[in-house]
Parts: C-alpha cells; structure tokens; sequence
C-alpha cells in the first residue's frame, strides 16, 4: 500500500468521526505519534490495527486499498513479461472471470507477475483454487487443514487440493507478497509453493493464524475474527510461518527483485 495514501484515508475518516489523534491511539492501544506518523505516511498500521480501525470507523477494508473498484489490474511490462495485480477481491467470485481474462490475455509471455501484497481481507478457496487451477495440469495438493474437535479430544486433518481448468499458463511465476498479504492471500502463496509452481517474493505477509472466522458481540456489536482452524504448508510448516523464497526488507526491494528475476 502506497504509505501516504493510506494515511490519508486513515485522517479523513478520524476527522469525520470527530476523533483526535489521541483519542483514536486510546482506542488502539498505541501512541499519538504513531498515528501522527501513520498520517503523515512515515510508517504503516499492521494487519491486526489496520482490522481494528475498519471496526472504530465502520468501513470495509476495502476503503484502504488502492484502486478498490477494480477486482484487478493486468498489464504487459516487456515482451518477456506480464503482471497481474489483485486488489483486495480474493473473496468476490466475480474475480475469477475477470482472472480468467487477464491471464489468457497474457498466455503467451514467460514470465508472469502475480502481486498480492494489497489482498488485506482475505477472500475465499473457491477463488483461491480456480486461480491455482489455471497454472496447474493434474490434481495436486496446495495446503493441509486441522480442527479441534473439542468434544472428543480429538483432531481433524485434510488435504486440500487443486484441479486444473482451462489452459494452463506454462511460463515462470513471481508471486509477490508482503504484510498486507493476509488470509486467502498468503493460502494462495504457499499454495504456489506447494505446487511448485512459483517463487515467492517479499516481506513476511500478515502472518494470520490459519483460517479466520468473523463474529459479533450481542450486547455491543463489536465486530471482531478469530482463528477457527489451523493451516498448513503441504511440507507441514503452519503458514503463519512461512518465509518468502526471496526474502525482502519492505514493497520497494520486493519490486525490485521482481524486475531482477522476471525482466
């Protein structure tokens, strides 16, 4: 996300609920001056605080991404490479069409770009899959599930898979990730990965603890998520923890090792 943009959208919506800087840090458990520095775009809220402020504000997180009203952006860099870049849709079906557009559109170069570092809300495996499923050419797995059975004690595990669809992109993919990667977004990173069939650039991604659930307190109606499942890499790593192949300090190396490696 574009640091001074965000910061603000983060302003507009604090001034138009009344709200000063120190009252909104009270809320969120941190300092005047981060705010001031979230602003002025000196620095970035994390996940769980960017979640928080959609909840103070009644906004969707949408509202802090950029160009929301498109599910997602495509073009051709070079001769030698496309990009793709999904804008925080991963949950709305209607991207799949669109995805399906764009990647035939694209077919013919070697290397593709697939940017997720603004899919902040996460989304849902339906998407995830049939977005997986045109890179792939027999039904292999992407992530491992497990499911307290609290009851009996008890654990339930599944593999969760992959089927092909349509024509297969058979060319070099860069996946690029970074914290505002979060729940379906960083799924279909080590899904990728699992597949071998990408290499993963950037910053560790928002790091949620498996599949998230949203609920809401009766009295106050306080929205708030919670993890309800645990989720893993095929190779057993719990996908909070995986690490980008190439590992960045923030967006602007990640783009730079994408133009070292794809262009």
């Amino acid at each position: 996300m574009n640091n001074k943009k965000l910061g603000n959208k983060i302003a507009k919506v604090r001034k138009e609920g009344n709200m000063s800087q120190a009252q909104l840090a009270e809320l969120l458990f941190v300092s005047p001056q981060a705010v001031g520095k979230w602003e002025r775009g000196e620095s970035l809220p994390d996940f769980i605080t960017l979640n928080r402020l959609t909840e103070i504000f009644a906004v969707d997180l949408n509202y802090f991404a950029e160009n929301s009203n498109e599910l997602l952006y495509y073009k051709v860099i070079n001769e030698n490479t496309g990009y793709v870049k999904i804008n925080n849709s991963l949950g709305n079906n209607n991207l799949i069409g669109e995805f399906d557009k764009a990647l035939d559109s694209l077919i013919s170069n070697k290397n593709l770009i697939l940017d997720l570092t603004e899919t902040p809300s996460g989304g849902n495996s339906t998407v995830a899959r049939a977005i997986m499923g045109r890179f792939v050419n027999k039904v292999l797995p992407y992530q491992i599930h497990e499911f307290d059975e609290k009851d009996y004690d008890t654990k339930r595990h599944w593999v969760e898979y992959v089927s092909p669809r349509k024509k297969t992109y058979k060319g070099n993919v860069y996946i690029l990730v970074g914290h505002w990667t979060g729940s379906m977004g960083e799924g279909i990173a080590i899904g990728f990965d699992a597949l071998d069939r990408a290499t993963v650039i950037g910053t560790p991604m928002a790091g949620l603890l498996g599949a998230i659930s949203n609920f809401r307190l009766t009295e106050t109606k306080i929205g708030f998520q919670f993890p309800t499942e645990r989720l893993y890499h095929i190779n057993g790593i719990p996908r909070e923890e995986f690490i980008p192949k190439i590992l960045c300090k923030n967006i602007e190396e990640t783009l730079e090792k994408a133009k070292e490696v794809a262009f």
